[in-house]
């Protein structure tokens, strides 16, 4: 299997070694699974989509990210001083994808150093930042058969 399964803006969408994250809709419940390594080539790639932007760490969005979005200790305890200090990726996402918090910002790379920084005493993390289209781009949709063949080698069936 070649580790190129499909080309977007001349970037390989997916490779054997990405990591593919899912962002449950809180409106619908839906599950979107998407390419979080291709966004990083994308900013590398294109830096003026993106801007870094330091995000405040607070009670509140400490316990936001506890709460719901999969963070495994396991994971948060191994982190280097040199990962803790990475910038994470966020995305501003319009009101017709998530109807309950319209212009929400999400961070879809970066939860478990967030836990970290802020049990360390930090409260800011830098963040890059983005927008929808850019998001949309890392999109693995059902209907790709070879995205979907890719998610089943990564994520074998229980049986």
């Amino acid at each position: 299997m070649s580790d190129k399964l499909y080309k977007e803006d001349g970037l390989p969408h997916i490779m054997l070694m990405d990591q593919v994250f899912t962002y449950n809709r809180t409106d619908t419940g839906e599950q979107l699974n998407f390419n979080v390594s291709l966004m990083d080539r994308l900013r590398q790639k294109h830096p003026n989509w993106f801007w870094k932007q330091e995000l405040p760490l607070d009670d509140t969005i400490y316990d936001l990210v506890m709460r719901g979005r999969g963070v495994e200790e396991y994971k948060v305890e191994r982190l280097t001083p040199e990962q803790v200090d990475e910038p994470g990726i966020g995305v501003l996402l319009n009101d017709d994808v998530d109807e309950v918090a319209p212009n929400q910002f999400v961070l879809v790379d970066g939860n478990h150093r967030l836990v970290k920084r802020f049990r360390a005493g930090l409260r800011g993390m830098d963040v890059w930042i983005t927008l929808k289209p850019v998001w949309e781009v890392c999109l693995m949709h059902p209907a790709d058969t070879e995205a979907e063949d890719f998610l089943n080698i990564l994520v074998p069936k229980m049986k």
